[in-house]
C-alpha cells in the first residue's frame, strides 16, 4: 500500500508538478510586484509630503519664486499624489491674485483630474468661478452639474451655482440655488451668509 501511494504521488508530480510550480511562480511574482508597487507609492507619497511642507514654508515666507518651484516639482514628478493637486490649488490662488485667470484655470483643471476626493470638489468650484469671471457661464455650470458632488460639498456647489446665476441676472435660479445650499448645509454649519444672499434677492414674484 505504501509503495502504491508513493507511485501515485510520483505520477501526480510528474503530470502536474511543472504546472503547480509555474502557478506558484506566477503567484510569487504577482505578490512581489504588488508589494513593490505599494512600497513605491508610499515612498513617493513621503517624498511629496516633504516637498509640500517646503512649499508651505516658502508660502508663509511669501517667497513666491520658491513656492512655484516646489509646486512644479510636485506636479511634474509626483503628479499621482494628492500633494500635486494641492500644489495646483496654491498656484491657482497665486494666479487669481494676479488676475491671470487662464493660468489659474489650467492649474485648477490639473487639480480636478484623477479620483473623486475633497481636493477635486474644491477645485471644481474654484474653476467654475474662474470660468464665470471669464464669462464662460455655461461651461462653469456644466462643470458643477455634470456629476453630483460629494454630500459634504453640496452646499458649496449650490452656493457657487447661485453666484453664477446671479452674475447672469437670473435671480430666480440664484434664489433656488441658495435655498438648496441652505437645505444641504450639515447641522451646526452657519448659513447666515447664504440667508443674506437669498434675502437680497427678495421674494419671488408670483406670475
Amino acid at each position: 500500500m505504501i509503495g502504491m501511494s508513493v507511485n501515485v504521488e510520483k505520477t501526480f508530480w510528474q503530470r502536474y508538478g511543472k504546472s503547480i510550480l509555474g502557478l506558484l511562480g506566477v503567484f510569487l511574482l504577482a505578490y512581489c510586484g504588488v508589494q513593490y508597487y505599494f512600497h513605491y507609492v508610499n515612498k513617493q507619497t513621503l517624498k511629496a509630503s516633504s516637498i509640500y511642507d517646503n512649499m508651505i514654508t516658502y508660502l508663509q515666507k511669501q517667497d513666491k519664486t520658491q513656492v512655484i518651484t516646489e509646486a512644479n516639482v510636485l506636479m511634474q514628478q509626483y503628479g499621482k499624489t494628492p500633494y500635486a493637486s494641492l500644489a495646483a490649488l496654491v498656484l491657482a490662488k497665486l494666479d487669481i491674485e494676479e488676475s491671470n485667470l487662464d493660468a489659474a484655470a489650467q492649474h485648477l483643471r490639473f487639480a480636478i483630474k484623477g479620483e473623486e476626493n475633497s481636493i477635486q470638489q474644491i477645485a471644481k468650484t474654484r474653476l467654475a468661478r474662474v470660468l464665470a469671471e471669464q464669462k464662460n457661464y455655461q461651461e462653469a455650470l456644466d462643470l458643477l452639474t455634470s456629476k453630483d458632488p460629494m454630500p459634504a460639498y453640496v452646499t458649496l456647489f449650490e452656493e457657487t451655482k447661485g453666484d453664477i446665476y446671479l452674475m447672469q441676472q437670473d435671480k430666480d435660479k440664484a434664489r433656488l440655488a441658495y435655498q438648496n445650499a441652505i437645505k444641504a448645509a450639515p447641522p451646526g454649519v452657519p448659513t447666515t451668509r447664504l440667508q443674506l444672499k437669498q434675502a437680497d434677492l427678495g421674494v419671488k414674484e408670483e406670475s
